[in-house]
């Protein structure tokens, strides 16, 4: 069987006609070994590619720091929040701890008091829808806070009020829109 002829086609030759095309394909390969070799020419550089420079990277450069409005708003969020919920702390503490040895603070307990107490009566008056259940409970809970001797009642008053203080001042402060 030759290289070059698939095995259908030769079965549908003639012996005969496979003798001669394999004589003809012997021949052929007595020829082109008996011919000298061509000359392959190789190029070797000898010269090494040069490496390329290192990328160098820019230096980041100090930008000034632009600030929107709303993020404006949102630290005037956070600051109303935090002031607003301080206020029942301090009342907290100085009139459990520091009016005892000076009475002239129950003056700033007084004060906070009267910050909050108009802040806590309309979230009251809010869910409660009357005025006047508003201002019992707003009465009720900064008093219980201040005047109460069950800690855990003071404290429960406590963290009440803070959450609605912060909540407000921080949703109140939401609506304002800070002028650039």
């Amino acid at each position: 069987m030759n290289a070059t002829t698939s095995p259908a086609k030769e079965l549908s030759m003639s012996p005969s006609a496979v003798r001669s095309r394999a004589k003809r394909a012997a021949a052929k390969a007595f020829t082109d070994a008996a011919a000298p070799a061509k000359e392959v020419k190789v190029v070797v550089k000898a010269e090494p590619k040069a490496k390329a420079a290192p990328k160098t990277r820019k230096q980041a450069t100090a930008a000034p720091i632009k600030i929107n409005a709303a993020q404006k708003r949102t630290i005037g969020q956070i600051m109303a929040s935090v002031a607003a919920g301080f206020l029942p702390i301090a009342s907290f503490v100085m009139a459990h701890y520091e009016s005892k040895s000076n009475p002239l603070l129950w003056v700033l307990v007084a004060a906070a008091l009267m910050f909050s107490a108009p802040t806590l009566a309309d979230w009251a008056n809010k869910w409660s829808g009357n005025k006047y259940k508003a201002w019992g409970f707003t009465i009720l809970l900064e008093g219980v806070m201040v005047a109460s001797h069950t800690e855990w009642l003071s404290f429960a008053g406590l963290i009440i009020l803070v959450a609605i203080n912060a909540t407000n001042a921080y949703q109140l402060a939401a609506r304002k829109v800070v002028a650039e």
